[in-house]
């Protein structure tokens, strides 16, 4: 029997993270279903290199051992055919792009520096639509860096998604110029992605299952002052929630 996604699977997979300052922040971001961030564009310096490096070295996407089989089509684990660089790969990043931590340091300086909850991912295929196990927070904080894309169009959808009602509401996520990082509220929305043969793209993938920023005042508040100017910057490529509620994803929580 396929596991279907309801209000108690959404909501006791957040239990672990909501507390005081989280809910206050869900309150005032919860409607923000996709933002691009004002950091500068990440850029590698040798681009090609790079991702030469991440073809040979890159290894499949794997089913996490304590999942079924439905679990993982629950949360889009059951598609193996991407190519990813996972965080034990860091050394050796930096020794090829060193530029890149250099950035990530300047401009995210909210996330815990020795982070090792990170992938890079490159589809070979099309992805089916899906939510990430984390984070479930009802706000922005699904973080993605797009590194590379050579697609000759937008291929990564977001879909509005309540559990137990029917929305049309779906969008292509659309980069400024300036930037390439991007969040988006992952408890409202599912997404997928379509491949486009002889095109790639990668994207450095932030999961926030270890030490998760929100968690922390400090860094939430951090994070709170970039979405703020990110918001105000990119208001028209910010897309806001008008159909529906936190009550349409999760259970009352107590």
């Amino acid at each position: 029997m396929v596991c279907v996604i309801n209000k108690s699977i959404l909501t006791e997979n957040r239990k672990r993270w909501p507390n005081g300052k989280v809910k206050e922040f869900e309150k005032a971001y919860g409607t923000y279903l996709y933002v691009p961030l004002d950091v500068p564009k990440f850029i590698i310096h040798d681009i090609e290199k790079f991702k030469d490096f991440h073809n040979k070295c890159g290894i499949p996407a794997e089913k996490e051992e304590d999942k079924t089989y439905d679990e993982a089509e629950m949360w889009g684990q059951n598609n193996y055919n991407q190519k990813i660089i996972k965080s034990n790969s860091k050394k050796l990043i930096q020794k090829i792009a060193p530029e890149l931590f250099e950035q990530f340091m300047e401009y995210f300086s909210f996330i815990n520096p020795d982070l090792n909850d990170w992938s890079m991912w490159s589809t070979r295929t099309d992805i089916l639509k899906h939510r990430d196990q984390s984070p479930l927070i009802d706000a922005p904080v699904t973080l993605r860096i797009m590194l590379y894309d050579d697609n000759p169009m937008q291929t990564l959808k977001l879909t509005l998604d309540p559990i137990d009602k029917k929305i049309n509401y779906d969008f292509y996520i659309d980069l400024p110029n300036d930037t390439n990082s991007f969040t988006w509220n992952n408890l409202r929305v599912q997404h997928d992605s379509v491949y486009i043969p002889n095109h790639s793209k990668l994207l450095w993938m932030f999961c926030q299952k270890i030490d998760p920023y929100f968690i922390y005042d400090d860094r939430l508040n951090k994070y709170i002052d970039l979405l703020d100017r990110s918001i105000a910057k990119y208001k028209s490529y910010t897309k806001i929630d008008t159909l529906t509620t936190i009550d349409d994803y999760l259970e009352i929580e107590k």
